[in-house]
Order: C-alpha cells, then sequence, then structure tokens
C-alpha cells in the first residue's frame, strides 16, 4: 500500500503559490481582515468622538439655560424685593399721616438692618463651623499622638 497525499491539501514543506502580488491565499485574507478591522475601528472612534462631542454640546446647552434661568431668578428675586419695599413704605405712610419721606427712609433703614443682621448671623454660623472643625482635627491628633502634645 502506497500513501497518496490528498492534493486539496497543501503540504507544508512545499514552497507557497502565490497570487499576481507574490502573497499567499492565507495572507491575502489575513490582510483583507486587517483592513476590515482597521476600518471597523475608525468607525468605533469616529462614532466615540461623536458621542463626545455631543455630550460636550449638550453640557455647553444646559450650562446656557441654566445661566439664562439664573438672570430670570435674580430678576424676579429683585422685582419682588422692590415691590416688597414700596408696598411697605406705602402702608407706613398712610400709618404716618402722608410723611412719604419719613416711611421710605424707615423702611429703607429697616431693610438694611435685616440684611446686616443677616450677614452677621451667616458669617458667625461659617466662623463657628471652622472653629469645631479646627478644634476636632487638633483633638484627633492628640489622641493619635499624645505625647507630642504632654509637656
Amino acid at each position: 500500500m502506497f500513501f497518496r497525499p490528498d492534493p486539496a491539501i497543501e503540504d507544508v514543506r512545499s514552497p507557497p503559490t502565490g497570487g499576481p502580488d507574490g502573497t499567499t491565499r492565507g495572507e491575502g485574507r489575513v490582510r483583507g481582515h486587517a483592513a476590515e478591522t482597521v476600518a471597523q475601528a475608525l468607525r468605533y472612534l469616529g462614532a466615540t468622538w461623536d458621542g463626545a462631542l455631543a455630550r460636550v454640546r449638550n453640557a455647553a446647552l444646559l450650562a446656557a439655560a441654566g445661566f439664562v434661568a439664573l438672570i430670570v431668578m435674580i430678576g424676579v428675586l429683585i422685582t419682588s424685593v422692590v415691590l416688597l419695599i414700596t408696598g411697605l413704605a406705602g402702608g407706613l405712610r398712610v400709618a404716618l399721616g402722608g410723611r412719604a419721606w419719613l416711611a421710605e427712609l424707615l423702611v429703607g433703614l429697616g431693610f438694611l438692618a435685616l440684611c446686616a443682621g443677616g450677614t452677621v448671623l451667616a458669617l458667625g454660623r461659617v466662623r463657628r463651623g471652622f472653629l469645631r472643625k479646627a478644634e476636632r482635627k487638633y483633638e484627633e491628633r492628640e489622641q493619635r499622638h499624645p505625647a507630642a502634645t504632654a509637656e
């Protein structure tokens, strides 16, 4: 019995038979797959870049809308305060017998005193918070290293 190899299977020892460009069938397939992989990777990178740009664009639009809303709210707040002060001054003017200058002066001083008092209270709370935080920091340091602070 004589062994005859299947002609459909190439012998690995035989020299490669190539196409017109000198490549074997396997090399051509690999190059084709590599080109397709590169094309897919470029499409993926392009889509990722477009998605990032869309997110940045949306964030910018939301920031612009928030800025416009902030301006509108500040306008509403200022208008409300002016109307409140004007109404208080008008009511006080009637109570003072028509002395508009005195009513406006008293309401203005009262509003300034209210703003100053609120500012003093808010700053006091912030200052106390900072002091408490510093105290806790040094107490924790004392607990970790008691010998370093002892005399």
